[in-house]
């Protein structure tokens, strides 16, 4: 007897199908899923944090606080440190894109904090995105900030998907109440607001965007060091 050596048609009717990747708002396959992943805050510490896509390449995080301004441009001409700024300081410059950048917030002292609410005074927090290297809209580009306190979210929302401008005013953070305003709006220049330099004798408010603090268009970032140096090449800061 011959043997049959046919072979036995597979039974597919329970086979699971390859997974497909989950399709994205832009219309193409998203092939992995990034996860930024922070460390567990100490009480009074707050937590800005803003990631994107691959493009706008350079997305800057901007402070105004009641006394400075804190972003990661040098003035051209002396007067304004970078960094740094009270209870506020910035990490380290993406510009590859994706990110994370993130501001460091302080909350202030127990007593400061009584007496400026005792005065139905404010102490805000001004925070804004800027899209420096102009590559790409920033209205829809799927950038997100994330504010986290010692306790919980304050805050997390995507740049809005309308707008004109390279400017992301996103929200106030007022530091005696511990409360979020919303602000939500692409905009074509620098917000403005009104800052009092510490150590100013006549006590008068300047401009954020004139010329003692600088507009940030004027401005000017440290260049990109070249690759093979010690520094990281795609994000521009020491490693």
């Amino acid at each position: 007897q011959t043997p049959n050596t046919k072979h036995p048609t597979p039974n597919t009717k329970h086979q699971t199908p390859n997974p497909k990747p989950k399709n994205s708002k832009r219309g193409c396959y998203e092939l992995e899923k990034r996860v930024v992943l922070q460390p567990l805050l100490a009480e009074g510490d707050i937590k800005v944090c803003l990631t994107w896509r691959d493009r706008p390449l350079d997305l800057d995080l901007i402070a105004v606080t009641p006394h400075t301004k804190i972003c990661h441009a040098r003035q051209r001409e002396p007067g304004v440190a970078p960094h740094t700024g009270g209870t506020v300081s910035l990490d380290r410059d993406i510009r590859g894109g994706l990110g994370p950048e993130t501001l460091s917030i302080r909350t202030l002292e127990h007593n400061n904090r009584m007496n400026l609410a005792q005065r139905g005074d404010k102490y805000q927090i001004h925070v804004l995105v800027h899209a420096s290297s102009r590559d790409a809209d920033l209205a829809g580009c799927g950038a997100r900030i994330k504010v986290t306190s010692w306790e919980h979210v304050l805050f997390d929302e995507e740049a809005p998907e309308v707008g004109v401008g390279d400017f992301w005013s996103a929200f106030s953070l007022d530091l005696v109440s511990m409360s979020v305003r919303r602000i939500g709006r692409i905009v074509p220049s620098e917000p403005t607001f009104e800052v009092i330099p510490r150590g100013s004798s006549s006590g008068t408010a300047i401009s954020s965007s004139g010329p003692e603090l600088g507009a940030i268009g004027d401005l000017v970032k440290e260049p990109v060091p070249p690759a093979g140096s010690f520094r990281n090449a795609r994000r521009g800061t020491p490693t």
